[in-house]
Order: C-alpha cells, then structure tokens, then sequence
C-alpha cells in the first residue's frame, strides 16, 4: 500500500478542506453549518491527533509484522503523528500563555 506524497490529506489541525462556495447549494450550506464554537474546534483536532496516533502505532505494527507496508509508508504515519501532537502541544502552551496574561491584567 502506497500512498504519494500530495495526497496526505495533512491539514493544519481544526481546519476541515475548503469547499467551492460557488455551487447553486453554497447559500444553504453556509447557513446550515452555523457558527463552530472554540471549544468544538479544539475537541475536534484533539480527536485528529488521537485519530494520527492510532494510525501510526498500527503502521508500526503492521510493519513490524512485515505486512504489504514499507519503511517510508510507517515512518510517515509516525512523522504525521508526531507533528500532530507537536502542534497541539503548541496550541496547549499558547493557551496557557494567554490564561496567565489574562489572569495577571486582573490583578
């Protein structure tokens, strides 16, 4: 099983692929869709990143087990996986970063 490089599917986490607002239904997607809360946002790319770690620990084994998969194919499963929790460990730090200057401007 192969799979090239462009079509990784990699996507900044929370953001879902762009879709042609052109169509004759794009008026009624945009309103049914709504607004996406912070909080949905962010349980979603925690879910992403759960969903990449799954992914790689099975490449792993199935590597390991010597099945159809190659080198490169496991060790890219796990590079996506670590800069999944790369990323969000950014997002977690930034985050605390902007609790605490918040909660310093109230004192």
């Amino acid at each position: 099983m192969t799979t090239p490089i462009g079509s990784l599917g990699l996507l900044p986490l929370g953001v879902a692929p762009q879709r042609d607002l052109n169509g004759p239904a794009a008026a009624g997607n945009a309103a049914a869709t709504g607004p996406v809360s912070f909080r949905d946002v962010l349980l979603n790319s925690l879910e992403q990143v759960n969903q990449f770690d799954k992914q790689s620990q099975a490449s792993i084994a199935a590597g390991l087990a010597e099945n159809d998969l190659t080198q490169a194919e496991v060790f890219t499963a796990v590079k996506k996986a670590d800069l999944a929790l790369r990323t969000m460990m950014q997002i977690r730090n930034k985050l605390i970063d902007a609790y605490n200057e918040l909660k310093q401007m109230r004192m």
